[in-house]
């Protein structure tokens, strides 16, 4: 890594994305880079771990990309990004050192962290390694909080959140950049199939418990409604008791869990389904549901956290924590062709406000303020 200066009239960016690992920390690094890109007063540094690389093949030619090595664990990545990371952002100069995380590293002085993810999780697990991994998570963001220069919220909700007594004083720091879609997702003009559609990497927020008995109320009345989870399994203990529960309740022949899919395979499934379903209790943004909005989806969805602030008008919501409320909303959706395509127009004009260029452009500002600031 160079220490040389960057050039003339340009702010040098390192951006720490060590836990960019999935789901939408993934996401939303892949969409943010090209439109950071476009901008010729920024120089950006990309810093990975070595098996983290192929999650962005193919972004190479947009920054440089800096690989380091060593034991993948928790503890040994807090110990690299708090010890070791700030040495490598003064011998590059960086001129401002982005986290797109909760958290970063605590000795640097120049830089902006990213408020994406909600500590309200921890109440929804009650399994003690959860609780404590959520307890360090929030220690680790309000110490990060303390340190940054300045700090992104991708919603309103994800900065109110935080900022709970005796914390408010940290709102001056704050700017919400509500998260973009990318072009891929649009609708099509094919006839969409039967089944509802749920996305979303496996863990218990996403509340699929509620949803699949949700399921079982809805199958009195559609006996052969198929329920499609697109994600990842990343809690595999929560995806072991789906398979029990589902066991319990009848229903291996309507539920699909169908992995973690690409983006073209994803768009495809918004595209059949008959209805999105989102049933998140703790969701900062939800990027599934601009997803789903872009193409053209009709949507149930919760009425928590940051939905009512991302979906507006365009989805009809349920509580998220009812699974006869839940299945109602579902049930009256499938029987109203003429609801699911008011929905479905309302959800492509909303989705015109959510663009990744935006995002960036905003995100590029807040950088460079950041970094005049020294």
């Amino acid at each position: 890594m160079d220490a040389l200066k960057a050039p003339d009239g340009k702010t040098r960016v390192l951006i720490n994305a060590l836990h960019s690992k999935s789901g939408g920390g993934v996401t939303y690094l892949r969409n943010l880079l090209p439109g950071l890109a476009e901008d010729p007063t920024l120089e950006l540094h990309v810093l990975l771990h070595r098996n983290q690389l192929e999650l962005f093949e193919n972004l190479g030619e947009l920054a440089r990309f800096h690989l380091v090595d060593f034991r993948d664990t928790m503890v040994v990545t807090q110990l690299w990004e708090q010890l070791v990371l700030p040495f490598v952002a003064r011998t590059m100069r960086a001129d401002v050192v982005y986290s797109p995380a909760n958290y970063g590293p605590l000795l640097v002085g120049n830089a902006v962290v990213l408020a994406a993810n909600s500590l309200a999780v921890a109440s929804k697990d009650v399994r003690l390694s959860k609780r404590a991994y959520w307890a360090a998570v929030a220690t680790m963001t309000m110490a990060s909080l303390l340190c940054a220069r300045r700090a992104l919220a991708v919603s309103h909700y994800a900065m109110e959140s935080l900022l709970r007594w005796p914390f408010g004083f940290l709102r001056r720091k704050f700017t919400v950049i509500h998260l973009g879609v990318a072009p891929l997702f649009s609708p099509s003009a094919e006839p969409r199939q039967g089944n509802l559609l749920a996305v979303g990497d496996v863990y218990i927020q996403k509340n699929y418990h509620t949803l699949l008995h949700a399921m079982a109320r809805l199958r009195h009345h559609h006996p052969h409604l198929l329920l499609k989870i697109a994600g990842r399994p990343l809690d595999r203990a929560y995806l072991d008791s789906l398979h029990a529960l589902i066991k319990s309740l009848n229903l291996e022949n309507n539920v699909h869990f169908l992995g973690s899919l690409t983006a073209e395979q994803l768009r495809e499934q918004y595209r059949q389904c008959r209805l999105f379903v989102f049933a998140s209790t703790v969701e900062t943004f939800g990027i599934p549901l601009i997803e789903a909005m872009a193409c053209g989806c009709a949507i149930a969805g919760s009425n928590r956290a940051a939905m009512p602030e991302v979906a507006g008008e365009c989805m009809d919501y349920f509580d998220p924590d009812d699974a006869e409320q839940m299945s109602e909303v579902i049930n009256r959706l499938l029987n109203d062709d003429q609801r699911r395509q008011d929905l479905a127009q309302r959800a492509l004009r909303r989705a015109q406000d959510f663009s990744w260029r935006h995002t960036a452009q905003q995100t590029a500002l807040v950088l460079k303020q950041a970094a005049r600031k020294r």
